[in-house]
């Protein structure tokens, strides 16, 4: 599996500029000519994105439970 640096290298950009964009950063802007580029560049290397989360996701629920006084 290709890395990050093999595509930015093979893509002409910055590894950081395909990072942000292979991992769907939302303040991330970029133009489409480049955008295009570097995602063909992937699927030409075959590359996959790994199937790791980083942290994990909890989901937390509190109850109480309050008796009325008679």
């Amino acid at each position: 599996m290709p890395t990050i640096r093999e595509i930015a290298a093979k893509a002409g950009y910055s590894p950081a500029t395909v990072s942000r964009l292979l991992n769907n950063d939302p303040s991330f802007s970029i133009s489409d000519h480049a955008r295009k580029k570097i995602l063909q560049t992937a699927q030409n290397l075959n590359y996959e994105q790994p199937n790791t989360t980083h942290g994990l996701a909890y989901q937390v629920a509190t109850i109480f439970a309050v008796q009325p006084k008679q």
